[in-house]
């Protein structure tokens, strides 16, 4: 029996996950359900593609990724299985795909519900995690209804790039409040190579050197390094949320800031 993860803005105090995970159990009670994350900020299909892009590649092929962000079917937004990369990702066409997806899918099917009662559905248990159990189920795509060809786009946040510049911006604020941006270090190092650089993450809060770990600079002190996924972040080592805060808040750096890299 299959995987099947949620990645949801469902949160955990009330009791709407339960009733999702209760829902695939009753449809089949051997399948593995993981917890990618359930504390997506609601709506914020932008921070579940930065979770789901950095968690999916170390799951098993086969697995079935529900999305479960913003998922209202109302206004014509489509529901949707697609296959991906040798995984399955069930969700609402609101442009996550677009952003999650780096090249076009293998196979993209709209998902036929048979929910249409008049009552309100809650989408995520009572559609997708019936497709997602058909999925892990070995069960074939093309059962889930009609082709698709075309996702709904939205607009990524890239880096701009020229020979003494680079501008990036904060995409993602993890649990220890360490930034993270869109710049990579393929990007940094080929851009930069053995040149002198300064990177600004505010007029206060700069850095003339990348370390390698957290551990390079002193208990409390701010550190610019690229992270396990390869993006540049900034951090401080060892914070203390409970009593000074960690980079996010210490140093006044949010979600959408600019961070920019002078190189001479």
């Amino acid at each position: 029996m299959g995987i099947i993860t949620l990645t949801t803005d469902l949160g955990s105090k009330d009791h709407y996950v339960a009733s999702v995970k209760g829902r695939i159990y009753s449809l089949e009670s051997d399948v593995k359900i993981v917890d990618i994350t359930n504390e997506i900020p609601p709506f914020d299909i932008n921070q579940a593609c930065f979770t789901l892009e950095n968690a999916f590649p170390h799951f098993p092929e086969g697995s079935v990724h529900i999305i479960g962000v913003h998922p209202s079917a109302y206004d014509n937004v489509r529901h949707l299985a697609c296959l991906y990369k040798g995984h399955y990702f069930i969700g609402a066409d609101n442009g996550i795909f677009s952003l999650l997806f780096r090249d076009k899918p293998d196979k993209i099917h709209q998902i036929e519900s048979n929910t249409d009662s008049g009552e309100p559905n809650f989408e995520i248990r009572d559609i997708f995690s019936v497709a997602a159990v058909h999925l892990a189920s070995a069960g074939n795509i093309e059962d889930l209804g009609e082709r698709g060809l075309i996702l709904t786009e939205r607009a990524r946040l890239n880096p701009i790039v020229n020979s003494d510049v680079i501008k990036g911006h904060v995409i993602y604020i993890d649990s220890y409040e360490n930034a993270i941006t869109n710049i990579t270090r393929e990007m940094f190092e080929a851009t930069v190579g053995q040149r002198d650089f300064e990177i600004f993450a505010n007029p206060t809060c700069s850095f003339r050197t990348v370390q390698r770990q957290y551990n390079e600079v002193p208990v409390g002190e701010k550190v610019a390094l690229f992270g396990t996924n390869g993006k540049l972040e900034i951090g401080i080592n060892q914070f203390n949320h409970e009593h000074h805060g960690g980079a996010s808040s210490l140093l006044g750096i949010k979600i959408k800031d600019v961070v920019r890299i002078e190189i001479t």
